[in-house]
């Protein structure tokens, strides 16, 4: 679990992690208060007047929400069930507005805000983490849809997406195939241990075969992916973010390449079809300090309708 104060432009200013270990959703709800509350200390010590002007708090989370048994690449996720408790206990803890949001949809609002997408009116978010998401902005408005669902392109068939089935595996979705859980079952590592970033960077400065396959196969996918996004929401960009480290997401956007021929490959563009994000564990967190900003002084008449939680 991560967490981040940034200014108004969206500059981290303090961090802050717990290692979240399994237990009830009041031990969840403690270890994410500690978080808080340490942010809050920090932020104290830079200027004590600052916490009293905090705008608000953005919440992230893997999708999907408000679905029975969820699941975040074929792992049970019944915490997810537990969100809107989060947000309230917050609420209650704090006083400030508290706003939940999905992963991706959170790392998008900060490349908008701050990052890869900043000037971008209509682009998509592919952001590789715990699972698969597409975060989907039109005309700056980020679209969430009846459910706060919209853009989970990771629970589709990964037959959908080209290359054959794992043997194990034949009914899999996208996201177990294509994410930060399915890269460390395929490398052999435990995607819950505390250090697997710098296991997966180290595998990557070894230039491991077995990372490079992984590489391979998920190229293929996401390149099908691509096509899709690009097809159903005409964007002027997709950008392509995650958990991984800067080299190893550049890597595999690499080994996206050549794109599938579509409507996107047109004269014109000022964008390439694909802008590599922010990466690393601290991805969505950045993105959820900027929310906050972004709610409040949006210049859109749709922020003002837009619910929290």
């Amino acid at each position: 679990m991560r967490g981040v104060v940034s200014d108004l432009s969206g500059t981290p200013l303090r961090r802050a992690k717990r290692w979240l270990h399994a237990g009830d959703a009041a031990t969840r709800q403690a270890t994410l208060a500690e978080l808080v509350d340490e942010l809050g200390r920090d932020l104290a010590a830079i200027d004590p007047t600052a916490p009293d002007r905090l705008l608000g708090i953005g919440l992230a989370m893997p999708g999907p929400f408000g679905v029975p048994s969820p699941t975040v690449a074929g792992r049970a996720a019944a915490w997810i069930e537990a969100a809107g408790d989060y947000v309230a206990d917050l609420m209650d803890r704090t006083g400030l507005v508290v706003s939940l949001e999905n992963d991706a949809r959170m790392a998008a609002i900060g490349e908008r805000m701050a990052g890869a997408a900043r000037g971008l009116e209509n682009f998509v978010q592919l952001f590789i983490g715990q699972g698969l998401g597409a975060a989907i902005v039109i005309e700056g408005e980020v679209i969430r849809g009846a459910a706060r669902n919209a853009g989970e392109i990771g629970t589709l068939p990964a037959g959908m997406f080209g290359g054959p089935a794992p043997a194990d595996m034949p009914d899999a979705t996208l996201e177990e195939l294509v994410s930060l859980h399915a890269v460390a079952r395929h490398l052999g590592l435990d995607p819950d241990i505390a250090d697997l970033h710098d296991r997966l960077e180290g595998i990557r400065k070894r230039d491991e075969p077995a990372l490079t396959e992984w590489i391979g196969m998920a190229a293929v996918r996401l390149r099908a992916a691509v096509h899709l996004v690009e097809t159903l929401f005409d964007p002027e960009a997709i950008v392509l973010g995650g958990q991984f480290s800067e080299p190893l997401l550049a890597r595999l956007g690499a080994a996206m390449e050549p794109l599938l021929p579509s409507l996107a490959d047109r004269q014109g563009r000022t964008q390439p079809r694909i802008i590599i994000g922010t990466a690393g564990p601290w991805a969505v967190a950045i993105g959820a300090a900027t929310e906050p900003i972004a709610r409040t002084w949006a210049p859109r008449f749709q922020a003002l309708l837009n619910r929290v939680v």
